[in-house]
């Protein structure tokens, strides 16, 4: 079964702390693997005139979509340069990531897609799909999801996408093994 926004909703709605439904929120809106999700500190979110900027993982900076500036207020409450998930068992440690995949497979269970299969990397997947669906060029999709050309690549072969080379901004080399429309 594919990720699908029907099926985020579904999920999140079942979802029982806000803590994880941050977390499935930041993995949807900005691709982000979620061992880098548990990793974020207070200080990795930038917030400009009271709206939320750009989040830095440890080799990108991402713009915050709006929706996803909404959810980021739970954070409000954080001093800064704290996790942005402490672990409530361990101090000083941020939430585990298999407690955080337990948390996505009750709520799965609990939304009746219990045989779909679904993990963190569906939802990844989800988020790069809908970038070279939209026609994102090859240097725009490794500076948002931190991936080489190769695996781009790959991601297109599989899901029928258009990934372009750029050379400068007047020429541009699509792979051959895709469609051929080109981006720049």
């Amino acid at each position: 079964m594919d990720f699908k926004e029907e099926t985020y909703k579904i999920i999140r709605g079942n979802l029982c702390s806000e803590s994880h439904r941050l977390i499935l929120d930041i993995s949807v809106f900005t691709g982000a693997r979620w061992s880098e999700i548990l990793a974020l500190r207070t200080s990795d979110i930038c917030r400009e005139k009271g709206k939320y900027q750009t989040i830095t993982f440890k080799d990108r900076k991402v713009e915050v979509p709006s929706a996803l500036g909404e959810s980021l207020h739970y954070f409000d409450r954080f001093d800064d340069n704290t996790w942005l998930f402490p672990s409530p068992h361990v101090a000083n440690k941020p939430i585990s990531l298999r407690s955080t995949t337990n948390a996505l497979r009750r709520a799965i269970d609990k939304s009746g897609l219990k045989f779909s299969g679904l993990s963190p990397k569906d939802i990844r997947t989800y988020y790069i799909r809908q970038l070279i669906s939209r026609g994102y060029n090859i240097a725009a999709l490794k500076k948002i999801t931190g991936l080489s050309e190769t695996t781009l690549f790959r991601y297109a072969n599989r899901y029928g996408g258009n990934v372009c080379f750029s050379f400068g901004e007047q020429a541009s080399f699509c792979d051959p093994r895709v469609n051929h429309r080109a981006y720049s």
